[in-house]
């Protein structure tokens, strides 16, 4: 993949290139593919929420193959045998996998989201000396940190304004239970383009951002 935003989204959505296509994942029986994409993609983006059987194997292999790009596989469930034999079979195809499946042939990891905490420049190092090549998870920032605790994701309505923080190249504003830190658009651009790594963003995400 080239050093470069790719949006992820669905066939009804027109995005700007280079863009892969969302909706790739597995039925009872066999293998969901979306209709055919709108725009010109690069890839796909393949999910874990229902797992295949070892008897879709072969037209899953085929169906992945025959689509062509980078697969991306966004897979949350623990390593299955079932995706490890099928992921196995992929390995000769640019294949960005998750780090439940870095032991097995694959072109990058899938890394992130970022959360702050740990400066970004340093988590990204953090995630390449371990991983090697890595595809970053680009979602945006919208978490409230409190002292002594993990980032929680904020539901409320974002402040007006807020400083930019380098550490996190995001905005950020104390609040009376902590921190927030949030992304408008040129956050996040700036921040994709400092990763220096293949970025991926979901286009509705991108969309609801604030503008600066």
């Amino acid at each position: 993949m080239e050093n470069c935003i790719y949006f992820a989204g669905n066939s009804e959505l027109s995005v700007t290139e280079p863009a892969l296509l969302l909706g790739w994942g597995f039925s009872e029986t066999g293998l969901r593919r979306p209709g055919a994409p709108r725009f010109g993609c690069a890839g796909l983006v393949l999910d874990d929420r229902v797992l295949p059987g070892r008897g879709v194997l072969d037209a899953a292999e085929a169906a992945l193959r025959a689509a062509g790009g980078v697969v991306v596989c966004d897979f949350e469930r623990p390593a299955d045998p079932v995706l490890e034999a099928l992921l196995s079979r992929l390995g000769d195809l640019e294949l960005v996998v998750p780090p439940q499946y870095a032991g097995l042939p694959h072109a990058a990891v899938l890394a992130g989201p970022y959360l702050p905490g740990l400066s970004f420049r340093r988590w990204l190092t953090a995630q390449q000396a371990k991983y090697g090549p890595v595809v970053l998870d680009g979602a945006p920032l919208r978490h409230l940190v409190r002292p002594g605790c993990p980032p929680i994701g904020w539901t409320e309505p974002l402040p007006d304004s807020g400083s930019f923080n380098p550490g996190s190249a995001c905005l950020t504003c104390r609040r009376p239970e902590g921190f927030l830190f949030w992304d408008d658009r040129e956050t996040l651009r700036r921040r994709c383009e400092a990763a220096g790594v293949p970025v991926i963003l979901l286009q509705q995400e991108w969309e609801n951002l604030p503008r600066s």
